[in-house]
């Protein structure tokens, strides 16, 4: 331990202690000690917001606070007092990696594609004050047409596709165990536990991008399959023959696991 600071020094031996305990992550002395340790390296963190904000100033350094929070936690995890680095070396990526992954994978989007959702967002929300509902997708193309010179086709299968994407690749604690869950908060307790099943079902299930994508917009959104192939582009026979191939894996996993049949049909 010799390049640690002096101060840290017991709370690495604490935090080293207690892994040899089981479930030592929920212990009092593991969480004791890795929060007094990221308090210690926390401006580790707010420097790199603060260089990282110069780049992308669309994210204020609270953001990036966040965002690198989660990547300190992570080296606070996996870093071995014992050997013979300075803490700070090994922070510096996972920190930095942790705020540019998220910058990265929230900007899968080109720029005109955000105006587009942003289009919608606000078509929305004029409905929703005057009607006092949202509207369906078919208003919503009636609105897109008589309000915007936009494709009304184009611009929904971004908005759902944004929507895909976000299912897709949840975000995911130092572990890789799904518990950073952006939620929207109007979403009801019983909601949330409905979506987060949705989304483990989702991941334990060996399908291809596209598989999940018309899964969902089918047996989640309720759409026809044509109205599916509209939304992501492809062809009807593409649509349906990938839709079958899903269907087919997911029978073969409910055969081999039946219990995850109770977590799809709760979902």
């Amino acid at each position: 331990m010799k390049k640690l600071e002096e101060e840290t020094r017991p709370f690495w031996k604490q935090l080293m202690l207690s892994k040899n305990q089981e479930n030592y992550k929920q212990t009092e002395k593991y969480i004791s000690a890795r929060n007094e340790l990221a308090e210690f390296y926390y401006p580790i963190v707010k420097k790199l917001a603060i260089l990282l904000n110069k780049k992308h100033g669309d994210y204020s350094t609270d953001d990036l606070n966040s965002f690198g929070s989660i990547g300190l936690l992570d080296a606070i995890e996996k870093f071995d007092p014992l050997k013979d680095i300075k803490f700070e070396t090994f922070a510096t990526y996972r920190i930095f990696g942790s705020m540019y992954d998220q910058v990265r994978d929230d900007n899968w989007i080109p720029r005109l594609s955000k105006q587009r959702h942003s289009i919608v967002d606000d078509i929305q929300k004029r409905f929703l004050s005057t009607h006092g509902r949202s509207p369906t997708d078919e208003e919503l193309i009636e609105e897109i047409k008589n309000k915007t010179d936009q494709n009304p086709l184009r611009v929904l299968k971004e908005k759902h596709l944004k929507l895909l994407y976000s299912i897709n690749n949840t975000p995911t604690d130092v572990d890789g165990d799904v518990d950073f869950y952006q939620i929207d908060p109007g979403l009801t307790p019983d909601k949330i536990v409905i979506n987060d099943s949705f989304k483990l079902w989702f991941d334990s299930i060996d399908l291809r991008s596209i598989e999940k994508d018309i899964i969902y917009l089918v047996y989640k959104k309720g759409y026809t399959l044509k109205e599916t192939s509209a939304m992501l582009g492809i062809s009807n026979a593409k649509t349906c023959s990938t839709h079958k191939k899903a269907l087919i894996k997911i029978k073969q996993v409910f055969i081999e696991e039946p219990e995850k049949l109770r977590d799809f049909l709760i979902s």
